[in-house]
C-alpha cells in the first residue's frame, strides 16, 4: 500500500530481462493483480490523487521543478557520503539560479553520472560476467531516484527516507566495484575491510548523534530548524507548545510560520 512499492515491479522486470528468467505471463498476471489490489485499497479508503496546496514546490510549474533536480540529487549523494546536518520536513525552493544553488550541484551530478557510465564500460571490458549485475543495480538506482525528484509533486522537496530505495542500487554498484578491485588486486582485501569498518564506525556515530536529537518533539523541531527552517516546522513546534499550554511560545511560532507561508492550518491554529 506504499506507492514506492510499485518500483519493485520495474526492478523485477529488469531482473527478468537481464538474466533471462522465464515466466513472463505469470509476472504480468501477478503485476495486474497487485495493481488492482492497490487501487482497490487506495480508492476504497477514499484516498485519491491530488496535489497538496500547502507545499511551496507544488505551486511551481514543471520546468521550475526540473531546475531543482540537480540540487535534489546532490543532496542525496552528499548525505550518503557525509550524513551530517540531518533535518526533516525539508521544503526548500530555489528562488535564484545561482552557482551554489543550481550550477555547482549540476556539475557534481554530471560528473557522477559520467563516472558511473565510464565505470560500466570498464567493467564490460574487464569482467563481462558481472556487467549485467552492475546494470541491474544501476537501473535500480535510477528507478528509485526518478520516483522522488518531484517530477510529480510530492509533499517535500527532499527526504532522507526517500533515498532508502535507490540506496540499495547505489550499494549494489559499489559492491560490484569492490568485487572488481578484489579480482584485480587480491592483496587489497584487508585494506578494503579496514575501510568498510571505518565507514561503519563513522555511520554508527552519526546514528547515535541523530538519535540524541530526539528527546521529545519540541527538542527535535528546535534542533532541525537550526539546520533548515520552514513554515511547517514552525507550525509543528507551535502546536507542541499549544498542547503544552505554553501559549506565548505557540503564538510566536505560529506567527513565524504565517510570515513564511500563510495557509489554512497555521492561520486557523493562530486564531
Amino acid at each position: 500500500t506504499k506507492e514506492t512499492g510499485i518500483l519493485f515491479i520495474f526492478v523485477i522486470l529488469f531482473y527478468r530481462i537481464l538474466f533471462h528468467k522465464p515466466g513472463i505471463f505469470l509476472f504480468i498476471a501477478s503485476t495486474i493483480c497487485t495493481l488492482v489490489i492497490y487501487f482497490a485499497i487506495r480508492f476504497g479508503a477514499g484516498v485519491y490523487f491530488e496535489t497538496l496546496q500547502n507545499i511551496p514546490l507544488n505551486k511551481l510549474s514543471l520546468p521550475e521543478r526540473l531546475i531543482h533536480i540537480p540540487a535534489m540529487i546532490f543532496y542525496y549523494l552528499k548525505t550518503v557520503v557525509y550524513p551530517t546536518s540531518l533535518a526533516h520536513n525539508q521544503l526548500w525552493v530555489i528562488t535564484q539560479n545561482t552557482f551554489q544553488n543550481v550550477y555547482f550541484p549540476m556539475i557534481i551530478v554530471c560528473l557522477f553520472f559520467i563516472f558511473t557510465a565510464l565505470f560500466g564500460i570498464y567493467i564490460h571490458k574487464v569482467i563481462k560476467k558481472i556487467f549485467k549485475v552492475y546494470i541491474f543495480f544501476l537501473m535500480w538506482f535510477f528507478i528509485g531516484l526518478a520516483m522522488h525528484l518531484n517530477i510529480f509533486p510530492l509533499d517535500q522537496t527532499v527526504a532522507d527516507r526517500w533515498f532508502y530505495f535507490p540506496l540499495v542500487g547505489l550499494l549494489g554498484m559499489i559492491g560490484v566495484g569492490v568485487e572488481l578491485i578484489m579480482h584485480k588486486r587480491k592483496q587489497l582485501e584487508k585494506v578494503i575491510v579496514i575501510i568498510f569498518v571505518v565507514i561503519l564506525v563513522f555511520l554508527s556515530i552519526q546514528t547515535i548523534i541523530r538519535n540524541t536529537n530526539w528527546v521529545d518533539a519540541i527538542t527535535l523541531y528546535k534542533h532541525d530548524m537550526k539546520i533548515h527552517n520552514n513554515f511547517d516546522i514552525e507550525t509543528n513546534l507551535a502546536t507542541e507548545y499549544l498542547l503544552d499550554h505554553k501559549y506565548n511560545d505557540a503564538e510566536l511560532h505560529f506567527k513565524r510560520s504565517i510570515d513564511m507561508f500563510p495557509y489554512e492550518s497555521n492561520l486557523y491554529n493562530l486564531a
